[in-house]
């Protein structure tokens, strides 16, 4: 079972304290992996004629997640297997797609290209993270399984690493995680206990 804790950000720069071991393990023998977020809120707009003067405020975090060095390398490299993987199925799927076309009959071309394409070039993509990720669980890494397929379209910083074993997100000033060990969450809350909202 999962553990979830959110926490109100303040303005600006925002930390937060992860116990001393893997958050996906629990191993002691830890490694750091350095992960930022930042989002903005809309704190006020004023509307002129022709103008909107709209004004932000920016939060950020930056967290500084423990691996054991399995785990470590899991995250490093999950995002980039995912993303290659994408990229090629979007190429099979949309080359499938060209030699259907050669097939269909030419009234059919305008009417059912828009519904193909979808479906082949995101089918296609998916299929092949899909088996990315079963090769990776095999040969790399069992915990690569732990991975969700779709993870990094979610993530807006392809520069990013995924976390492995937590999920963060992040909605205007509020920061959500989500631990896959509800040890690990349990004392990731004891730890931060003073900025929960």
């Amino acid at each position: 079972m999962s553990k979830k804790i959110s926490f109100v950000m303040k303005p600006g720069d925002n930390s937060y304290t992860f116990p001393g071991e893997c958050v996906y393990c629990g191993d002691p023998n830890t490694i750091k992996l350095d992960c930022k977020h930042r989002s903005k809120k809309l704190i006020s707009q004023h509307v002129e004629p022709l103008v909107k003067h709209l004004k932000y405020s920016t939060y950020s975090v930056k967290l500084l997640v423990p691996y054991c060095q399995d785990h470590f390398n899991v995250s490093k490299i999950a995002k980039p297997v995912l993303i290659i993987a994408t990229v090629v199925g979007f190429l099979l799927g949309a080359v499938a797609l060209n030699g259907l076309i050669g097939l269909l009959p030419e009234e059919m071309h305008e009417s059912i290209i828009f519904v193909l394409f979808l479906t082949f070039c995101i089918g296609g993509s998916v299929l092949v993270q899909l088996l990315a990720k079963i090769l990776a669980t095999r040969f790399l890494h069992s915990s690569f399984r732990d991975v969700p397929i779709l993870a990094w379209l979610v993530d807006n910083d392809l520069s990013r690493p995924h976390t492995l074993g937590m999920v963060v997100k992040i909605n205007e000033n509020h920061i959500t995680f989500s631990f896959i060990n509800r040890q690990i969450g349990e004392d990731f809350e004891k730890l931060n206990r003073k900025t929960l909202n």
